[in-house]
């Protein structure tokens, strides 16, 4: 059976439409940001941080911003749509379906937008996590201690994060950047939070800082010591030597000690 032009176009419009929105709502929802959490301990003994939760009782409503996003591009699309359905009742041959092939990019776009961050590992429960095995358990209990001494210390908040390679489709920056947010490492109020990632099979290395912790640690500090301590090491094999270099050079820079090897 022959179908009319002018219903075809305004199927294509309202696929597209449809696609477009659900990927917009998907991807606004997978990024948005959770709870707050932050490293504790049970009694006095700090040999077992875990994770708790320090939001509230009640549970805070979800920020607008997602919501409003979706709304906003919601309407965009519809103006689309609309547009698309008027010109195909108009007989248009040409320009009900290039309208529809635009509304179809956009939403391959946003698709696209929303899985290109692979999905980020769960918050940590220990101050290392050493998924690539690369250090001995005396290694990590060692570190461990030490992370827990300095946060009961200064209260700042330093994790250790080991991981094979940087997951594909994205990169070493997007990923640490996006796994800081969301795990809220360091006290919400201070935002003294810092993570040292890891990636051996990658070869590379990042600090992601707080910004409570920029005016000790700034960026071109933090590249030093990757360069000097860190990545020196790793290029020898010597991955857990690496780390713990990196990790006392980074404490002594957030007490305005660090002199480096220069």
């Amino acid at each position: 059976m022959h179908v009319p032009v002018t219903v075809r176009c305004a199927r294509r419009a309202a696929l597209c439409l449809g696609l477009a929105l659900l990927s917009l709502v998907l991807a606004a929802w997978s990024r948005a940001d959770g709870p707050q959490q932050k490293l504790a301990a049970e009694g006095s003994a700090r040999s077992a941080p875990v994770l708790v939760k320090t939001a509230p009782a009640a549970e805070a409503p979800r920020p607008l911003g997602p919501l409003i996003f979706i709304l906003a591009v919601g309407a965009f699309f519809l103006t689309l749509f609309v547009l698309a359905f008027r010109s195909s009742m108009r007989g248009s041959r040409s320009s009900g379906p290039g309208i529809s092939s635009v509304v179809f990019l956009l939403s391959l776009s946003a698709l696209d937008a929303g899985a290109a961050m692979p999905a980020l590992p769960p918050s940590p429960t220990h101050y290392v996590t050493d998924k690539a095995a690369i250090l001995s358990a005396e290694e990590r209990g060692a570190l461990e201690a030490r992370l827990a001494g300095f946060e009961d210390e200064t209260s700042n908040q330093f994790l250790v994060y080991i991981e094979q390679k940087v997951p594909e489709g994205t990169t070493l920056e997007e990923y640490a950047a996006a796994a800081f947010k969301a795990w809220g490492v360091g006290q919400r109020e201070k935002k003294n939070g810092l993570v040292l990632f890891v990636f051996p099979e990658s070869r590379v290395a990042r600090f992601e800082v707080g910004y409570g912790l920029e005016g000790t640690l700034p960026d071109a500090l933090a590249g030093r010591i990757l360069q000097e301590e860190i990545l020196t090491a790793f290029k020898d094999g010597n991955y857990s030597a690496g780390i713990e270099a990196g990790v006392t050079a980074a404490i002594t820079a957030t007490k305005g000690e660090f002199r480096g090897k220069g």
